[in-house]
């Protein structure tokens, strides 16, 4: 806290004159310089952690709208996957995805494991 501002703000206050109340002002403030810096160093760590807490939600926020796209992608490449064969009735992902996802199951050494079961449209036989 400023001496001046406290000047300006003690003058009206008491109704005396600008320096009389900017003494009265300084002398307050000396006599009060613990529950001064006590005040403002609680000010400054709330403020403090309220940013850190409003960072936190953002980044927490932001990964659930990604993690959400990348689990969307994921099941229309399966979806894809189960409906064409890629020849007959071409794969409507793009390629780049295709080969991404072929790399990955190569990285993994993962086996197929695929579950049956029958398209929303098919005919029972």
């Amino acid at each position: 806290m400023s001496t001046l501002g406290a000047k300006y703000e003690a003058s009206p206050m008491h109704g005396q004159p600008f320096l009389k109340c900017g003494k009265r002002a300084a002398k307050l403030l000396i006599q009060n310089e613990c529950n001064i810096s006590a005040v403002t160093l609680i000010g400054k760590l709330t403020l403090g952690v309220a940013k850190l807490l409003i960072a936190l939600v953002s980044l927490l926020l932001s990964m659930i709208i990604f993690l959400t796209a990348i689990d969307t992608i994921f099941i229309c490449f399966c979806e894809d996957s189960l409906l064409n064969d890629g020849m007959a009735r071409p794969y409507a992902m793009s390629k780049e995805l295709t080969e991404f996802i072929e790399s990955t199951k190569k990285a993994y050494g993962e086996k197929q494991h695929y579950v049956q079961f029958d398209p929303p449209n098919s005919q029972p036989v």
